[in-house]
């Protein structure tokens, strides 16, 4: 079975051997499951990552045809997917022992120097002087044969004295050659006097951490993930395996009026070997300055070229004013909570960091997504009220900083399930995942989109990419598992609900859609145990768990479902897009449509969503398609005529 998995593996990169452009997420897509589940199998049958595992193939190839084809070394290069010549013998010598141009040589067949064994590792990337963009054209004419055998010597020889003396030699790094640039940094320890500065060590370490999120070549994983290690007893080892990270950075903050003392470490957590430390003794004012370079610091161990514009994000300081500063620091942390007090709070420090300093862009950015989290969450009045002020501060926000990709996000979620401006809205996500690769919260927000728009494969790779980043959000596996259910794949949805119920067990929200699952499966007895749990978790609907069972007994399953649509059309605000739901698994058309034209329009958030598998039996009808016309969605999910 393993191996019959390598061989589909190898298949498949083979196919797409020439196509330079062929990488990680391509293989994930083609193979169907996700990038850290395809990452594990391979690391566990392998020992290699999903990255060394195409180069090796690739590089098999060009020995195969440098021994049987008539090719000069660059054509073979372009045959089996190297843009860069350069960067072909480079990775060919590290991983045969020996230059492609000695392949040829009579007699020689590298048998010992030759690694080729399935743990041999090689470099997941290299630094830009070694990736040029120098491409050789195929030499036609015989007066240009001198130049090219010229170039390609030229080529061997730069190759040769880069690998020896900077990757090899006494100016390489201390990083390993051959591995993931995957980082966790883990919560700050608030070292200070005043035990209530846990929010400014937490904000200085989010900062730090949303300037490495701006690294391309890094994967970095998100603070929710790193949040549940603040007080763990694990080793920097086990925490860094556990979240599929080979680096750790950590560090402590102390802060006494205006001085402030910050010490970082970054651990290669394989040998557990320290690879920097420094501490910095400042002046409050310098702040900004500190994190900047502890970015850059870390970028540099891990051989990470920052491009230009990378460099002037991680540069850029929004603000020189300490007391907005502050006050931004107490935002974050409040919203953090993400309950309806600790939103309330972070808007009013929002406020003040803006009050400080009217043009700090972050705090606006702030502001647009406590106001979006309100409006989700129903804790505001009005949706539309809530979306607006969102936008509004958003668009603020880019006014005075057009590269904040937070701001972005908030749009393109606003245009999305707000005003229903699907391009638009696809713009902003991608301008946001452009800006912030790392930015695990626009990956879910994109996801989302795609899936209402029919773009399952699609929205399949952005969930499990926002997964990756950030291994235990429970809010990430929620919508994986959403995804899965809309579309009818009901198996998978459960196995997600499972593992969001080891993430955070004392969440009740989740098991509903269970209960909608069995239900939908005709499996009454496991409905009927999940309801029973469901009311039985929440001490709102204790009261509930006789009557659910005296119900069944009457009515069976169905007299559930319409006892739960009752209990629905009493709330103070009904939700008329799940009532519609519900009658729509009893298979009452009529009732379902009129409901689903009632949440249309309130302009109920969760009405994009009418392509969820919950609606099918209405597709057909001219009112559902009406529906469907308003939200502009019908060319997104046109049926081929029969």
């Amino acid at each position: 079975m393993n191996s019959e998995f390598v061989k589909r593996l190898t298949d498949i990169v083979e196919a797409n051997l020439d196509d330079e452009n062929f990488g990680v997420e391509d293989l994930v897509r083609r193979m169907g499951i996700s990038h850290i589940n395809l990452h594990r199998k391979l690391k566990t049958l392998t020992n290699q990552t999903i990255s060394q595992f195409i180069r090796e193939i690739r590089l098999k190839k060009a020995k195969e045809l440098l021994l049987n084809e008539d090719l000069t070394i660059s054509e073979i290069s372009y045959r089996v997917g190297f843009g860069s010549p350069t960067y072909f013998n480079k990775c060919f010598h590290e991983y045969f022992g020996y230059p492609p141009g000695e392949a040829r040589k009579d007699g020689f067949d590298g048998t010992e120097q030759t690694n080729t064994g399935e743990n041999h590792q090689f470099p997941e990337k290299t630094p830009d002087s070694l990736i040029q963009e120098h491409k050789l054209k195929r030499v036609n004419h015989r007066r240009n044969l001198v130049f090219a055998s010229a170039g390609v010597i030229f080529l061997l020889l730069f190759s040769y004295i880069i690998f020896n003396v900077f990757i090899s030699g006494p100016y390489a790094t201390k990083s390993l050659a051959g591995t993931e640039k995957s980082v966790i940094v883990l919560p700050f320890k608030n070292l200070s006097p005043d035990i209530g500065n846990q929010y400014f060590a937490d904000g200085i370490a989010e900062d730090i951490l949303n300037n490495l999120y701006r690294i391309t070549s890094l994967r970095v994983v998100s603070r929710t993930s790193a949040e549940q290690f603040r007080e763990s007893s694990l080793s920097v080892r086990e925490i860094a395996r556990k979240m599929g990270a080979n680096y750790v950075l950590d560090g402590s903050v102390r802060r006494e009026n205006d001085k402030v003392r910050i010490s970082v470490q970054l651990i290669d957590a394989r040998p557990d070997q320290h690879l920097w430390s420094e501490i910095y003794d400042r002046q409050l004012t310098d702040i900004f300055t500190i994190q900047s370079d502890i970015a850059q610091k870390v970028a540099r161990e891990l051989q990470s070229v920052l491009s230009p514009a990378e460099k002037k994000q991680i540069e850029k300081i929004s603000t020189t004013n300490t007391e907005a500063y502050d006050y931004y620091l107490m935002g974050r942390f409040f919203w953090n909570k993400r309950t309806n007090d600790g939103l309330k709070r972070s808007i009013e420090y929002f406020e003040k960091a803006i009050a400080a300093d009217p043009d700090y862009a972050q705090a606006y950015a702030g502001l647009a997504d406590a106001y979006l989290l309100q409006t989700w969450y129903v804790m505001v009045s009005q949706w539309s009220t809530g979306f607006e002020k969102a936008k509004k501060m958003a668009q603020r926000a880019l006014e005075l900083d057009k590269d904040l990709a937070e701001a972005y996000s908030v749009l393109g979620y606003v245009l999305c399930y707000h005003e229903w401006k699907w391009e638009e809205s696809r713009a902003m996500f991608i301008k946001a995942i452009q800006l912030n690769p790392n930015y695990a919260m626009v990956r879910h927000d994109y996801a989302e989109l795609l899936e209402i728009l029919g773009e399952y494969e699609a929205s399949r790779v952005q969930v499990n990419i926002a997964m990756e980043l950030d291994p235990v959000s429970f809010i990430h596996r929620s919508i994986s598992a959403e995804i899965y259910y809309r579309a009818g794949k009901f198996a998978e949805a459960l196995m997600e609900y499972q593992r969001m119920e080891e993430i955070k067990p004392e969440s009740n929200a989740w098991r509903y859609v269970c209960f909608q699952i069995y239900y939908r499966q005709g499996n009454d007895i496991r409905a009927l145990e999940t309801l029973q749990q469901i009311m039985a978790g929440d001490t709102a609907t204790i009261k509930y768990v006789n009557k659910v069972n005296s119900i069944y007994n009457e009515s069976g399953i169905k007299g559930l479902v319409y006892w739960i649509i009752e209990w629905g059309q009493k709330r103070a605000a009904p939700n008329s897009y799940l009532i519609a739901r519900w009658y729509s698994f009893l298979g009452e058309k009529e009732s379902a449509l009129t409901w689903l034209e009632k949440a249309m329009a309130e302009r109920i958030p969760l009405i994009p969503r009418i392509y969820s598998s919950d609606f099918e039996i209405l597709r057909n009808e001219p009112r559902f398609m009406k529906i469907s016309d308003q939200l502009g969605l019908t060319p997104y999910h046109k049926r081929p005529a029969k």
